[in-house]
C-alpha cells in the first residue's frame, strides 16, 4: 500500500516549485537583458555587458580589429561622433574644430588625399586619429594608428636586422589609411637625420601608392615642415589639408570643472 504524503509535504514541494520556476524566469530576463548591440559589429551580434565584455558573433573579429588597427592596448576607444568641436569656449576655435573633423570624416570614408592636424596639447588630434582609424578599417577595408614614439623606437631597436625595421616601414607603407600620431617628434640631434630618412622612405611610398595618411604634430605649418622635411611636408600636401586646431586643453578643462 503506497504511503500517503502529508499535506505538510504537498504544499512544501508546490511551493519549491514556484520558487525554481521564478528564478528561471528570472535569469532569463537577466539574460536577456545583458546583451546590447555590439558597436564594432554594428548589430549584426551581441555584446555581453554583464558580467564581461563579449561579443558571442564577432568576439575574434572584435579582437582582429584592435589588434589590425593599432590599438589593441588604447585605453579609450574613440569615435568621430564623440568628437565635440562645442567643447571649446570661443567661436574661431569651434570653427576650427569643425573643419578638422569635416576633413577627417571625409578621409576616413572616402580615402582619398592626407590630412595633417595640428594644435596643441589636449585639443583631441589623437582621438581623431584613433576615430579616424577605426572609421577608415570598416569603410575602407584597413587602416592602421601608429605614434611617433613606437615607430622611432622601432627604427632605433638596432638588436634587429636591418630587414625587420625596413620591413616594418614597407608594411605599414601599404596600409590603406595610415594615422600617424605625433609625427615630428622622437629621437635625439644624431638621431634626427635617420629619423627624418625613414619618415621620406614612409610618406614617399605611400605617396607612390596615392594613398591616404593622416598625421598628428604640436608644431605649426612651417616648424612641421622644417621638421620632418622639405619633400616629406609636399609629399603630404599635394592634395591634402593642414588644419590647425587651436583651443584650451579638453583635459585641463575636464580638471577645471572640478
Amino acid at each position: 500500500m503506497a504511503k500517503l504524503e502529508s499535506l505538510g509535504s504537498i504544499l512544501s514541494r508546490i511551493g519549491k516549485g514556484v520558487t525554481e520556476r521564478s528564478q528561471t524566469q528570472a535569469d532569463t530576463t537577466i539574460d536577456e537583458e545583458r546583451y546590447t548591440s555590439c558597436e564594432f559589429c554594428e548589430g549584426s551580434g551581441l555584446l555581453m555587458s554583464l558580467p564581461i565584455k563579449a561579443c558571442p558573433n564577432c568576439d575574434v573579429g572584435m579582437r582582429s580589429l584592435l589588434g589590425a588597427v593599432g590599438i589593441a592596448g588604447h585605453r579609450r576607444l574613440t569615435t568621430l561622433d564623440q568628437f565635440d568641436p562645442s567643447r571649446q569656449p570661443d567661436t574661431e576655435s569651434r570653427k576650427q574644430m569643425g573643419i578638422a573633423l569635416a576633413h577627417v570624416k571625409n578621409l576616413a570614408t572616402s580615402g582619398e588625399g592626407s590630412v595633417i592636424l595640428s594644435g596643441p596639447v589636449g585639443v583631441g588630434k589623437t582621438h581623431l586619429a584613433v576615430a579616424a582609424a577605426i572609421e577608415g578599417y570598416r569603410q575602407l577595408g584597413g587602416a592602421c594608428y601608429v605614434t611617433s614614439s613606437e615607430f622611432t623606437k622601432r627604427m632605433l631597436d638596432f638588436s634587429e636586422e636591418r630587414w625587420v625595421r625596413d620591413n616594418y616601414v614597407s608594411q605599414i607603407a601599404k596600409i590603406r589609411l595610415l594615422c600617424f600620431d605625433d609625427l615630428g617628434s622622437g629621437g635625439g640631434d644624431k638621431q634626427i637625420e635617420y629619423i627624418r630618412g625613414q619618415w621620406e622612405v614612409l610618406i614617399d611610398e605611400r605617396y607612390a601608392a596615392d594613398l591616404p595618411t593622416l598625421v598628428t604634430t604640436n608644431f605649426n605649418r612651417e616648424e612641421f615642415r622644417t621638421n620632418v622635411g622639405v619633400r616629406t611636408f609636399d609629399r603630404l600636401m599635394d592634395g591634402g589639408e593642414f588644419c590647425y586646431m587651436p583651443g584650451i586643453s579638453i583635459r585641463q578643462q575636464g580638471k577645471r570643472a572640478k
